[in-house]
């Protein structure tokens, strides 16, 4: 369960960085 909560987190945080590098890319951030 806390190994699922984990890698759950680390998805969440991975897919905001990618968020974050497609908008600073475009310049939209």
């Amino acid at each position: 369960m806390s190994i699922y909560k984990i890698s759950n987190q680390h998805l969440i945080m991975f897919h905001d960085y990618l968020i974050y590098k497609y908008f600073k890319k475009n310049k939209y951030y």
